[in-house]
């Protein structure tokens, strides 16, 4: 469906671009492309992916003009402008990208898992976006007074760093969430898994294709109990009317 690769590419772009640190523009390029990818397929379950889909081509136009910046500071090519305010207009740039793209994969997620009653899921995204949006109001203080940063010995910037740090968390929980427990009709047949050499690898797949195949069985009977309910409903409010 996406959401696997969609994990992939939002850890990519979050602890991945933390721990690469100046080289925070491959994670930028790596992660928007495998963002975009996977956002483009769930976008046939939910057209608001789209917007995901874009913000993650401008993270690759950014890791692009990291690139740039990074090779003109390598090799003294002195084109990249220095002492301007484009510097801080492409920070400025990056926060609302990410704050963009976390409030339009988020916003997906909820639609998606309120089409397919997964309630759990529901509520973590609209918890996960009051987390982005708590970390863009901090952003956006710390941009308009940049003094708060060195406040009590950087009491502010630390807060807002944990919270951070636990938003991110929490949606590659939710991701993971959505990876094991949402799934496209139809997907049930899809080919089987193909078999490795080595036997304990084969013991882990079976295992997994063992508990996605109940869980499977389970969803199906669950929509199919709530179909049978609604039809009932219908009837009944139907033979009112007469």
């Amino acid at each position: 469906m996406g959401f696997g690769l969609l994990l992939c590419g939002y850890f990519v772009l979050t602890f991945m671009s933390f721990g690469v640190g100046e080289y925070s523009f491959a994670a930028y390029i790596i992660g928007g492309f495998i963002t975009a990818n996977a956002a483009y397929r769930l976008k046939d379950y939910c057209p608001r992916f789209m917007l995901t889909v874009i913000a993650g081509c401008v993270y690759m136009l950014l890791g692009v003009y990291d690139v740039l910046f990074f090779l003109d500071e390598l090799f003294l090519w002195g084109v990249m402008p220095v002492g301007t305010l484009l510097p801080s207009i492409i920070d400025g740039i990056s926060i609302c990208v990410e704050l963009f793209f976390h409030i339009s994969l988020l916003w997906g997620v909820m639609l998606i898992a309120t089409d397919v009653e997964e309630q759990k899921i529901r509520s973590g995204s609209i918890r996960n976006l009051t987390f982005s949006i708590i970390w863009g109001v901090g952003q956006l203080i710390l941009v308009l007074f940049p003094a708060l940063a060195a406040f009590q010995q950087q009491v502010f910037t630390k807060l807002l760093l944990l919270v951070v740090l636990v938003t991110y968390v929490l949606n590659v929980l939710l991701l993971h969430s959505c990876y094991r427990n949402i799934c496209p009709a139809g997907e049930e047949l899809g080919s089987p898994m193909k078999r490795s050499r080595f036997a304990f690898v084969n013991k882990i797949n079976d295992r997994f294709e063992e508990k996605s195949a109940r869980a499977l069985k389970e969803s199906m009977e669950y929509s199919q109990k709530k179909r049978e309910e609604r039809e009932e409903k219908r009837m009944s409010n139907k033979k009112k009317r007469k």
